[in-house]
């Protein structure tokens, strides 16, 4: 893993709305983009969700808690992010260590004193951060999201 910048990120596959926002797209790339910006302003609350409760456990963590949105001429992504360089272990405490999940394994001496058997592990604790923050907001996402695919279908008279 030299060089990679472990990170993790949820999401809802919603193909359904991925589906509309191609077909806005093609009536005009104006209304795509409008909904976009509501689409990711309707998961926000996801986002200050896990960052919140981030901060309980982690200095780090929290500052790599992003929103990421692409959108495409037949594609949308809303997604939230956590990780990377400045935080390599979100994806460890989000979900275990490989098959050691609600784990943590880690060296006990290290980097050049490693000797056989000295690894720990270590519960993860309650430290799950971004699928809670989803699961508590998805309600809220969906009226937000239907409310503005309303308002783009009436304003633009589709």
């Amino acid at each position: 893993m030299a060089g990679s910048k472990p990170s993790i990120h949820v999401g809802v596959d919603a193909r359904g709305l991925t589906n509309l926002y191609r077909d806005l797209n093609a009536a005009g790339k104006e209304i795509a983009s409008e909904l976009l910006v509501d689409l990711k302003q309707a998961s926000e609350p996801v986002k200050d969700d896990a960052v919140a409760a981030a901060e309980q456990f982690s200095t780090r963590i929290p500052g790599t808690i992003k929103l990421v949105s692409r959108g495409g001429r037949a594609h949308v992504s809303i997604a939230v992010k956590a990780g990377g360089k400045d935080a390599p272990h979100a994806y460890v405490y989000e979900v275990g260590s490989g098959r050691n999940a609600g784990k943590i394994r880690h060296p006990l001496n290290w980097p050049n004193e490693r000797k056989a058997n000295a690894w720990a592990t270590q519960k993860t604790g309650p430290f799950p951060y971004l699928l809670p923050a989803l699961r508590k907001n998805l309600d809220n996402i969906a009226a937000r999201v239907t409310a503005a695919v309303d308002k783009h279908l009436k304003n633009h008279r589709l």
